[in-house]
């Protein structure tokens, strides 16, 4: 929790820290189609005893605007730093496949994305007989581990367009993340 708080400082009387804001995401993940609402009430009801000072005195708001604030504040490289953590917890509590050596599963597929602007231009649509598509076109692959099941955060490109990237380009950059052996 430190580390985590420790990547992106708030000061002393914030209640939504990067901890706190990631563990509620994981939370809503969790428990599937649980609403902001749901989880700041959660959150607000817990018995933890390291609660911030206005969730213990019963003053904090169950209103989600602060929740929802933190959430778009929190930096990419601090949820990406916990995704590693966790993955590497998981790794080292889980023992090797074959001996002392890890087996992974590579993984492909595609998602489609919100057709904003910022999206169509990161991730350009398909374009067929008929012409160019309205949604936008992720690539992505992962890397499973075996014993475990623990994925490694994936890597991901545009599946059509100039700048379209190949399952094997992909696992190129994906390589080098993965454990030794």
């Amino acid at each position: 929790q430190e580390q985590v708080d420790a990547d992106q400082p708030l000061g002393p009387a914030a209640v939504y820290t990067a901890m706190t804001t990631i563990w509620l995401l994981v939370y809503q993940r969790l428990h599937a189609g649980c609403s902001l609402a749901k989880a700041v009430t959660k959150f607000v009801e817990s018995e933890s005893e390291d609660r911030p000072r206005r969730v213990r005195a019963g003053t904090l708001s169950t209103n989600t605007a602060a929740y929802s604030k933190a959430r778009q504040r929190l930096k990419l490289e601090v949820t990406e730093g916990v995704a590693r953590r966790v993955f590497d917890s998981i790794i080292a509590a889980t023992p090797p496949t074959l001996g002392d050596r890890r087996v992974f599963m590579l993984d492909g597929t595609t998602i489609t994305l919100p057709p904003t602007p910022a999206l169509r231009a990161a991730f350009p649509p398909a374009r067929n007989q008929l012409g160019l598509s309205v949604w936008p076109v992720a690539h992505l692959l992962v890397a499973h581990e075996l014993e475990s099941g623990c994925a490694l955060q994936p890597e991901l490109g545009p599946m059509y367009g100039d700048d379209a990237r190949s399952e094997l380009q992909l696992a190129q950059a994906l390589l080098p993340r993965l454990p030794a052996k």
